[in-house]
């Protein structure tokens, strides 16, 4: 193609005879060979249709779609065709990269674990894949892996406060993973309270059967309804018992705070963070231990409860509930 000859055409410049002529040497162009005319403009100049009419606008149009003249008995390709062609070619590549870009990000976040965490105050209801539902108290965090879940075995990780509620998938058993335990079950309803910074870990069952293992001697346990089990972190012992369970089982159905002689400033730093507020004592006297159940979504009554229980008034400043002697 004559390089002068395709400029005037693209700038309207050609007489008939030229015109004549571009037409010719256009209709005996290959694919590669009009690749190689189209690609210079087509990518690396800017045209503007702003001193164009619109009429002019519509016959360029019309002449664009109008199919080149047939040669040697060949179908031509139109202009608009090829441009076509050869832009296919071009996204191509393209659409391949994207294509193995988005498989690759969809397949990490599949790989990756899906983590729900709860702060001071905060509550979440957490529907897994197989249909359990794990109700996180505050300062709770449970993790899975999306790919391995609900394979042979559907495994989380935990550490906090929470209610599960495991569906029966008698092929597929649930476990739960926290500070030196795993929790194996098929299908029941537990309590669990597993936290790093304490020296102990407790289960209570609501319902079904529950095996207990300690990671630390491989010592196994049973739970069932209405017992509690203890882990002591420090010697991976556990221990069942029946004492109490009924009435710790009511108190955690109810959002309460079951206290069984604890220290007090160790109750008040539970409470400040199912509240997020801030507790101060300003008592000379020791304080000594708590034993009772405290509301754990009602903050005016647990204030009334504590200072009926130490003879203390209080203040309450914002977040802020000042305890004093009276």
């Amino acid at each position: 193609m004559d390089n002068q000859l395709n400029d005037k055409y693209r700038h309207d410049w050609l007489n008939p005879d030229e015109l004549k002529e571009w037409k010719r040497q256009v209709t005996r162009m290959d694919n590669h060979e009009m690749e190689q005319l189209i690609a210079p403009a087509w990518f690396d100049e800017e045209l503007s249709a702003a001193n164009v009419s619109d009429d002019r606008l519509k016959a360029l149009k019309e002449r664009i779609d109008r199919n080149l003249p047939a040669n040697d008995g060949k179908p031509s390709i139109s202009l608009v065709k090829r441009i076509a062609l050869v832009a296919a070619s071009l996204l191509l590549p393209i659409l391949l990269v994207s294509t193995y870009y988005f498989y690759h990000e969809s397949q990490q976040a599949f790989d990756s674990r899906t983590t729900i965490v709860t702060k001071k105050g905060e509550q979440a209801t957490v529907v897994l894949p197989d249909g359990s539902v794990a109700t996180l108290n505050y300062n709770s965090r449970l993790s899975y892996c999306a790919r391995d879940f609900n394979r042979k075995e559907r495994d989380v990780a935990f550490d906090g406060h929470a209610r599960f509620e495991v569906a029966k998938i008698h092929d597929c058993p649930f476990n739960v993973y926290t500070h030196g335990l795993k929790v194996h079950v098929l299908g029941t309803k537990f309590y669990l309270d597993a936290r790093k910074d304490r020296d102990i870990a407790q289960l209570t069952l609501e319902e079904g059967l529950v095996k207990l293992t300690s990671l630390k001697t491989d010592a196994e346990a049973f739970v069932h309804p209405g017992e509690t089990a203890t882990l002591r972190y420090a010697t991976g012992e556990i221990t069942v018992s029946r004492q109490h369970t009924e009435s710790t089982l009511q108190a955690l159905q109810n959002n309460l705070l079951v206290c069984n002689g604890q220290p007090l400033p160790h109750v008040l730093r539970e409470l400040e963070n199912a509240y997020r507020t801030r507790f101060f004592v300003h008592a000379n006297k020791p304080l000594g231990t708590f034993t009772g159940k405290l509301p754990l979504d009602n903050l005016m009554e647990t204030v009334k409860i504590i200072a009926a229980t130490y003879r203390f008034g209080y203040t309450i400043e914002g977040k802020d509930v000042h305890f004093r002697s009276r």
